[in-house]
């Protein structure tokens, strides 16, 4: 008798821990910088950006997150920590007003790393090729030895 109650308890037990781990895991279950930023290997991100008017981000990424911009100009300007492709991330770039829709990612590894990883991933990336479908990787010019991997569509 009480090797039966034991069994239904730890049984009951281990039903409460299942489902406590599932609701864990689902409520944690973010948008990833990958998923919002699908599209930037051949420029097609689409409503990815800081609304003018409510200041609010049109992206589930930043909306789950509660994150503010911390600068804002043509673009809004996001310090965070992440990872995009194993690729550590510190800031990204979204629209915010005027005819600019860059979308970019500020990474901490160089742009040769950062340049091999995107090649694995996307094989057909074509980078640098000035064009509106083609993303562009430049040497961060503030933060030597760091990336930039953006599209603008209205850079020359």
């Amino acid at each position: 008798m009480l090797n039966l109650k034991f069994l239904i308890s730890a049984q009951a037990m281990k039903t409460v821990i299942g489902l406590a781990v599932f609701v864990t895991m689902g409520a944690s279950a973010q948008t990833t910088l990958e998923e919002q930023l699908r599209g930037i290997e051949d420029c097609s991100i689409r409503n990815v950006f800081l609304d003018p008017i409510s200041h609010r981000p049109s992206g589930k990424y930043f909306s789950e997150r509660k994150l503010e911009p911390c600068r804002i100009d043509e673009a809004a300007y996001y310090c965070v920590t992440d990872t995009f492709y194993r690729l550590h991330v510190n800031q990204i770039a979204i629209p915010y007003i005027g005819p600019f829709s860059v979308h970019a990612i500020y990474i901490k590894e160089s742009p040769d790393i950062v340049e091999s990883v995107l090649m694995d991933q996307f094989k057909k990336i074509k980078l640098n090729q000035n064009n509106d479908t083609s993303p562009t990787l430049i040497a961060n010019p503030k933060q030597p030895g760091s990336s930039i991997f953006y599209c603008n569509e209205y850079s020359e």
